[in-house]
């Protein structure tokens, strides 16, 4: 029951962190994008 309750709270945590990770990622990734389709 420890296990779970131990996975439950990893999860949510890793959701919260995955989605701030992704949101990062997303935003680094917009104006490098720009900045390529500028070039060509």
């Amino acid at each position: 029951m420890f296990y779970w309750n131990n996975m439950k709270i990893l999860t949510e945590i890793g959701s919260t962190e995955y989605k701030r990770i992704i949101h990062i990622i997303d935003v680094i990734k917009r104006p490098l994008s720009w900045s390529a389709r500028k070039n060509h």
